[in-house]
C-alpha cells in the first residue's frame, strides 16, 4: 500500500532492529493502532524516552495513560477518520504534548524491571486466597506493594 502512494520515499518498513534507542531519539511520534496488545513495551519504550504515542484504547499500556494523555488513545483501531483526527491534533501542538508525555515518562521509568520482578515475586510467594483483588492489581500495577 505506501509503495503505491505519496509517501512511499517518506516511509520505510524495517523490521528488526536493534537500534531502538536511536529510532526513539529520532522520532516525534509513535503510532500503535493496534487491535489488541497484552501491554504495549513498544509503546512504554517511546513515552520513556519523552516521544508521544497514540495508541489503542484496548491496549494494555492504555490503563496507565493518566487522563491527561487520554486524548492519545484510540477508542476503535479500524476508524482511520478518528486517527487522522488525533495525529492533526498532535500536530497542532507537539510541544504541548511533549511536554505531558516527559511528565508520564518519569512515572513510567520508575517501575523499572528489577521493581516489576519484585511485585511479581511478591504475588507468587502468597497464598492467593489472602490477597484482595485490589492488592493484585495494584501490585502488577506498580502502585503498591
Amino acid at each position: 500500500m505506501v509503495d503505491k502512494s505519496d509517501f512511499r520515499h517518506r516511509v520505510r518498513f524495517l523490521g528488526f532492529t536493534e537500534e531502538v534507542r536511536e529510532l526513539l531519539a529520532a522520532a516525534d511520534l509513535l503510532v500503535s493502532p493496534v487491535r489488541y496488545e497484552s501491554y504495549g513495551l513498544n509503546v512504554q519504550e517511546a513515552l520513556c524516552r519523552g516521544v508521544p504515542a497514540i495508541v489503542s484504547a484496548n491496549a494494555g499500556i492504555a490503563e496507565r495513560y493518566p487522563s491527561r494523555l487520554r486524548d492519545l488513545l484510540l477508542p476503535n483501531p479500524e476508524d482511520v477518520g478518528d486517527l487522522v483526527n488525533r495525529l492533526l491534533m498532535w500536530r497542532s501542538a507537539i510541544d504541548y504534548w511533549r511536554d505531558r508525555v516527559i511528565e508520564f515518562s518519569k512515572e513510567l521509568r520508575v517501575y523499572n524491571w528489577q521493581k516489576m520482578a519484585e511485585r511479581f515475586y511478591w504475588l507468587a510467594t502468597r497464598n492467593t486466597e489472602q490477597i484482595t483483588e485490589g492488592e493484585r492489581v495494584e501490585s502488577l500495577a506498580g502502585i503498591s506493594q
